[in-house]
């Protein structure tokens, strides 16, 4: 297990794009999430997602968050929704996760199997975003943690936290360093079925605020398809 320093802020692009390699390669990576550390593996590896769950030890019924490089990323592993766009910019520096129905000619069978829909989201860290850029197929992404319990803000808390854990063959090969992390709460999980749109997990909008931008910008989706279909006849 390597564990590297970096800048959160501006972090070196250099050293991200080995960790992006790494990744494709089937390594596993600890990174500086949005909210918390994060634990990332390429989406369509089905060993380093068995290795993800045994680091957790998860639940084999829960499923994985994808991150991707930009919300029109989402067009290729799922049914992408403009509301999408519209609800990200009306809270552009909010973290959300869109769950969406799942291209399953694309996505493998065993990635969060059982599931009719996956959920995705775009990092706006310096750190996973520049991931991502490097990485442009979906990783999974999950708060670095044994499932249900306390999160890591730091290497130090986490290297505690899993020490007999990573002790064995199951340890992550790369950790990012960034320091301790400012506490914050994880995204917003938004599920976007036709034209049904539920809020999955309140983060730190408002739920009663997200539910009336929610049912505007929907009746404005609606509308605007109404014209549209009327301008085709």
């Amino acid at each position: 297990m390597k564990i590297i320093k970096i800048n959160y802020k501006n972090p070196d692009p250099e050293v991200i794009k080995k960790v992006a390699y790494a990744i494709e390669k089937g390594k596993i990576a600890i990174v500086p999430g949005d909210a918390v550390y994060t634990i990332v593996a390429d989406a369509f590896n089905r060993e380093a997602i068995e290795r993800v769950f045994k680091i957790k030890k998860r639940e084999r019924g829960k499923a994985f968050n994808l991150g991707l490089y930009c919300l029109g990323d989402i067009a290729q592993y799922g049914k992408f929704s403009p509301f999408i766009y519209k609800i990200q910019e009306k809270f552009p520096k909010m973290p959300f996760a869109f769950a969406v129905p799942r291209n399953d000619r694309i996505v493998p069978s065993f990635l969060n199997p059982g599931y009719k829909t996956l959920g995705f989201r775009v990092p706006f860290n310096k750190v996973t975003s520049t991931l991502s850029k490097f990485h442009r197929t979906p990783v999974i992404g999950t708060s670095c943690n044994i499932s249900e319990l306390k999160d890591a803000y730091s290497v130090e808390e986490l290297m505690d936290y899993f020490r007999e854990i990573f002790s064995s063959e199951i340890a992550p090969d790369i950790v990012l360093d960034a320091g301790k992390l400012p506490k914050r709460k994880t995204s917003t999980v938004i599920e976007i079925i036709d034209k049904k749109i539920k809020i999955i997990r309140e983060g730190d909008i408002e739920r009663a605020l997200l539910e009336k931008e929610i049912k505007k910008l929907t009746e404005e989706l609606i509308k605007q398809e109404e014209k549209n279909e009327g301008f085709g006849h």
